[in-house]
C-alpha cells in the first residue's frame, strides 16, 4: 500500500477553509470508489495543511486524484493552485504534482 500526501499552502487558496481537511479526502475516496482512503491530516509550522491518504492502486489513483483536483472547485478553491502532491511507495517519496517541482519536500 502506498500513501498519497497532499500539502496545501493556505496563502495560495482563495478560501483556506479548514473543512478542506475533510472534504478533499471524502471527494477523492468517493470518486475513486474507495481506492483512495482518508488517513488523517496535519498542520505544519508554516500553517500548511497536509492531507494523508492511503492508495491501493497508485498507478491509477495518482492520475485520477490529480484530474479530480484539477476539475473540482472545493469551497471556492482550485486546489492544484496551492498543492504539492507526493506519493510515498516502499519508503520512496516522489513529487507527482507539480511535475516541475524542485526543492526540498517538507511534510512534517
Amino acid at each position: 500500500m502506498a500513501r498519497l500526501i497532499i500539502k496545501l499552502s493556505p496563502e495560495k487558496l482563495s478560501n483556506p477553509d479548514a473543512d478542506l481537511r475533510y472534504d478533499i479526502p471524502n471527494i477523492l475516496a468517493e470518486r475513486t470508489g474507495g481506492s483512495l482512503e482518508d488517513d488523517g491530516y496535519d498542520y505544519l509550522d508554516d500553517n500548511s495543511m497536509v492531507i494523508h491518504m492511503v492508495s491501493h492502486h497508485p498507478d491509477t489513483d495518482v492520475p485520477r486524484a490529480i484530474e479530480i483536483l484539477q476539475t473540482e472547485t472545493i469551497h471556492g478553491n482550485h486546489i492544484l493552485d496551492a498543492a504539492l502532491i507526493v506519493l510515498i511507495d516502499n519508503k520512496i517519496q516522489k513529487v507527482v504534482f507539480p511535475k516541475d517541482f524542485t526543492g526540498d519536500i517538507i511534510l512534517d
